[in-house]
């Protein structure tokens, strides 16, 4: 049997809970944005994300995934979507396998350009996996290679609720982290409370307003 290890920097204890028979551990690789409410702090990200800070982070984590991998290699990396571990795995001739539906050189390009530092690593980085499963709703993503269209899919609900008569939201985070302006007498639910499954979010749900989960 595969051992699998899942990676990630956000949501550790949401992770490790909905997969409990997974080794999970954290890492820090990724782009550093400053949240604004539910929107992109601009100006916090800009600044989080200067030149000179930005290659010292990437070339940091480059460099410590190199390490892990050193210690414990791997046969295969599956990667959603930090660039770092594109040019981390070349060093040592393991496989990667991209998947995602956008790259984050759509949002670099965006508060940088596309001549850019921080572009262009992320850029180069991509070119390096050695295949990328391109899910459906997705942006162009042209610095990848070896792309193939997936379907969606889909899992059974294995619980059943009763319908929540009010607004559930999917933002990414919890609704503890985030200043959210509510009307008097809304009902306003936080889920998942005790269940980490996306399938059963939407059992429990009259209706799903959400960003952009599919």
């Amino acid at each position: 049997n595969a051992q699998i290890t899942f990676f990630s920097r956000d949501h550790f204890d949401f992770i490790r809970k909905s997969l409990p028979k997974v080794r999970v551990e954290k890492t820090n690789i990724g782009i550093n944005l400053a949240q604004k409410n539910l929107g992109l702090d601009v100006q916090k990200t800009l600044a989080l994300n200067s030149e000179s800070v930005f290659i010292k982070n990437f070339e940091t984590g480059v460099s410590e995934e190199q390490l892990r991998m050193k210690i414990d290699p791997p046969d295969l990396i599956v990667a959603d979507i930090p660039g770092e571990i594109f040019l981390a795995a070349e060093k040592y001739d393991i496989p990667t396998i991209a998947v995602s539906n956008f790259g984050w050189t759509i949002i670099l390009e965006h508060l940088f350009g596309k001549n850019s530092v921080q572009y262009e690593h992320y850029s180069q980085a991509y070119k390096k996996s050695s295949k990328t499963l391109v899910l459906p709703f997705n942006e162009p993503m042209r610095v990848f290679s070896n792309k193939k269209n997936t379907g969606l899919l889909r899992r059974r609900i294995g619980k059943v609720f009763n319908k929540k008569n009010g607004v559930v939201t999917t933002f990414g985070k919890s609704v503890e982290e985030i200043d959210f302006p509510l009307k008097a007498n809304t009902s306003f639910y936080s889920l998942p409370s005790d269940d980490t499954e996306s399938q059963d979010y939407i059992a429990a749900s009259s209706g799903i307003f959400t960003k952009p989960s599919y």
